[in-house]
């Protein structure tokens, strides 16, 4: 979108620039992602100086806190807002993510988000459900799954207990989970 308005000469008002860096931002959780472009940190500096925003850090830890707190959501709804399913080797799967600004909280949730995940696993006719929980500010992410103890024991990630994960360094679903999880399903 920010390269459609710039070639096409259309002015980026501030409040316009601060949509769209907001959105990479988000989608690149703040260009620490491996899925980051080189595009995404040009723009990013260009939208800074358009949004007069002097510190990106700054203006994505307030705009990551001021997200949803999976403690207060609906379980379902976080669970199906950026939910993906798959099909890979004979298995079919769903791996859901949300950011967040700490994981210190994911106790707290923990069981309820396990038994919707459940849940969405049976409605959705799939064999593995997850969800990728990551903290944007410390860069690890926490992964509650349903069970499948055969690829479980297979994960290169430590098992803090049942259904959850700790996956250090982890941000991304589609460069760094899901690979690991085509490896475990290949074994």
């Amino acid at each position: 979108i920010y390269k459609l308005f710039n070639r096409n000469g259309v002015p980026i008002t501030t409040e316009v620039a601060k949509v769209l860096l907001s959105g990479i931002i988000s989608d690149t959780i703040m260009l620490k992602s491996p899925t980051t472009t080189f595009e995404d940190y040009t723009a990013v500096q260009d939208l800074l100086a358009l949004a007069q925003v002097a510190d990106m850090v700054s203006f994505g830890q307030t705009m990551f806190a001021s997200g949803a707190s999976l403690a207060k959501e609906n379980p379902r709804k976080m669970l199906e807002s950026d939910f993906k399913k798959y099909r890979e080797l004979g298995v079919t799967f769903g791996i859901g993510q949300c950011e967040v600004t700490t994981l210190s909280d994911v106790d707290d949730y923990k069981a309820s988000y396990l038994a919707e995940l459940d849940k969405l696993k049976v409605e959705h006719n799939l064999d593995w459900a997850m969800f990728l929980i990551t903290d944007v500010v410390r860069e690890n992410s926490v992964l509650l799954m349903t069970s499948m103890p055969i690829a479980e024991r297979k994960l290169a990630y430590k098992k803090e207990s049942e259904g959850k994960f700790l996956l250090s360094g982890v941000l991304s679903r589609k460069k760094q989970l899901l690979p690991e999880i085509l490896r475990v399903l290949e074994e």
